[in-house]
């Protein structure tokens, strides 16, 4: 009988943390939260923070909140960092990432970078979130128990002032999870491999007006493959709206603005299109970010 309860515990701390990427919706103006080899792209240093409440009104749905900063150093050498937090009914996610980019320029207008991202990924399960049938059950954790796993992402990307596309593997080394303290040995899951494509196009539309079309594809082992088709429509280079609608999950409407020529805002809802919308009253994202001077692009690229 323990042996069942066992399996029942593990299947379920599996589906628990099938999301294992935070889900994020404004994408187009936070590339480098998907692919480190998009750091330094706007040849600025940029700081975003976000914090994003999904589902809000359904107990114990996931609450997001992200840190990324990303910049050039010079000579084709980019640097950038993250730090988030993702939390989902009893199940916590802490992850910290530095990376470094290197960009090559393939012709007069366009980059192509590479870039390489490592870090550590804490999960987190709080036992006495959980109820089960038999209180004393030892399969189940009393208190708070985690385990730490090393992480890294690889990625590549081609980019001008009219387009961009890129690809990256989140989670590469595929690493188990395994909790310590007052939990069985038994690997309850892994950090499965995530392939992340995206690219889009920027068009003129005249009249200080600019439409950008893209689009980002998740793909990863025994989940339904998701895409996101996006359109934003940018005035003056300063204020943006955004559509977009993500396979078998969602309508989102997106609204945007640089405060001045050093901070952005931008606010996004989510309208979900399953059965979970009756529970909810819908996704609410938010991201502040600062922009520093940009810097000269360097002619030394090789």
């Amino acid at each position: 009988m323990k042996k069942i309860w066992i399996l029942i515990f593990v299947i379920c701390v599996q589906t628990a943390f099938a999301q294992q990427l935070p889900l994020l919706s404004q994408y187009s103006f936070n590339k480098y939260v998907f692919n480190p080899a998009a750091a330094g792209n706007e040849d600025r240093f940029e700081i975003l923070t976000g914090y994003r409440s999904q589902w809000t009104g359904f107990n114990g749905a996931p609450q997001t909140a992200s840190f990324t900063a990303h910049g050039p150093l010079g000579g084709g050498s980019c640097i950038g960092g993250d730090a988030y937090s993702d939390e989902i009914g009893a199940t916590s996610e802490l992850g910290f990432h530095l990376s470094y980019a290197y960009q090559v320029q393939v012709s007069n207008e366009a980059r192509w970078a590479f870039g390489l991202q490592v870090g550590a990924v804490q999960y987190s399960l709080d036992g006495m979130q959980l109820t089960t049938y038999e209180p004393n059950d030892q399969v189940v954790p009393l208190a708070m128990t985690s385990a730490l796993i090393a992480d890294a992402t690889f990625g590549t990307y081609l980019f001008s002032d009219k387009f961009f596309a890129g690809a990256s593997v989140q989670h590469l080394a595929g690493s188990s999870i395994l909790f310590s303290n007052d939990f069985p040995k038994e690997q309850v899951g892994l950090l499965d491999r995530h392939l992340v494509l995206l690219g889009g196009l920027k068009l003129d539309a005249g009249d200080k007006l600019a439409v950008e079309p893209s689009v980002m594809l998740r793909a990863v082992t025994g989940a339904p493959l998701q895409i996101d088709f996006s359109s934003r429509l940018i005035y003056d280079e300063k204020y943006w709206f955004g559509l977009t609608y993500r396979t078998r999950a969602a309508w989102i409407a997106m609204i945007g603005l640089d405060i001045s020529d050093h901070f952005v805002l931008g606010y996004a809802f989510d309208y979900a299109t399953t059965e979970l919308q009756s529970f909810s009253d819908g996704t609410h994202e938010i991201i502040l970010g600062w922009k520093f001077n940009k810097k000269a692009r360097s002619n030394k690229f090789i």
